[in-house]
């Protein structure tokens, strides 16, 4: 590791990598705002960022660290592909929520589709589309994939899931995070915020809450899944600190192998195999 960033990246509240008092790291750092970036500017100081994610990805490679500034709010429409294993972490926080947002486009595409290994995300929301639209937030597709203090918020209008692990996947790590179904009363249902294909094995969840909010979540058979790993058995799943609220379930295949310690439910939340 040969790039030492003695005072830190810069950022005062947000993601632990963003905040820490100094860095030392592999690879290079890109900054990136929709407030004050430009597509012209390099990208590499927090004084000259770049405007989109895309811009910034273009440009990194393994071991990068993507930054993304406190006010930095994307609407993304076209699927954004990470081919690198790279750190990507927001800035900021209000209310205990990251102030970093991605919202879903109108289209049938994800957020992102993960195509490498080991890529991290830290303190980042995902938000819901405008109006009904297919496509979700995000499709892992690679092992090693992490996400620290995040925040995806659903309604009527996510017609499908939200984050989609593939099969045979291991180590998928999703710590601290809020999972939230934020429609009104009488409106559409979302689509269940996570779904967990088959043969995955070395999931975590660690202090993550499922909430359901007014509406809850619905599978496409009316099952009120918030997390969908049905489709077949988890080997050594790790869960720990669960919260799952308000009428929604995190669902398990009967098949599945490890272990839920201090799991907590409420107004009819539940775990169930």
């Amino acid at each position: 590791m040969t790039n030492y960033h003695s005072n830190g990246l810069g950022g005062t509240s947000g993601s632990r990598i963003a905040t820490a008092s100094n860095i030392i790291s592999s690879g290079s750092v890109y900054y990136v705002s929709s407030v004050s970036g430009d597509a012209a500017y390099d990208g590499t100081s927090r004084l000259y960022p770049k405007a989109l994610f895309s811009q910034a990805n273009s440009l990194v490679s393994d071991g990068d660290i993507i930054v993304l500034l406190a006010d930095h709010s994307e609407t993304i429409a076209s699927k954004v592909t990470i081919s690198d294993k790279i750190f990507i972490v927001g800035e900021g926080s209000q209310n205990g929520q990251p102030t970093v947002e991605f919202k879903k486009g109108l289209s049938s595409s994800d957020i992102f589709r993960i195509n490498s290994e080991d890529v991290k995300f830290e303190n980042v929301k995902f938000t819901s589309p405008d109006s009904a639209a297919s496509g979700g937030y995000l499709e892992v597709d690679k092992g090693g994939t992490s996400f620290r203090g995040c925040r995806f918020e659903f309604n009527g209008n996510n017609n499908a899931r939200g984050v989609e692990i593939a099969n045979a996947l291991s180590c998928i790590e999703f710590k601290n995070c809020v999972f939230v179904s934020t429609g009104a009363e009488g409106t559409n249902i979302p689509r269940p915020a996570v779904e967990v294909g088959s043969n995955v094995s070395g999931l975590i969840l660690d202090g993550c809450t499922f909430d359901g909010g007014l509406v809850g979540f619905e599978d496409s058979s009316n099952n009120p899944y918030a997390f969908d790993a049905t489709s077949g058995g988890i080997d050594s799943l790790e869960i720990y600190g669960l919260s799952v609220l308000n009428g929604t379930q995190v669902a398990l295949h009967e098949n599945t192998t490890g272990l839920a310690a201090n799991v907590t439910s409420s107004v009819g939340g539940k775990l169930v195999f």
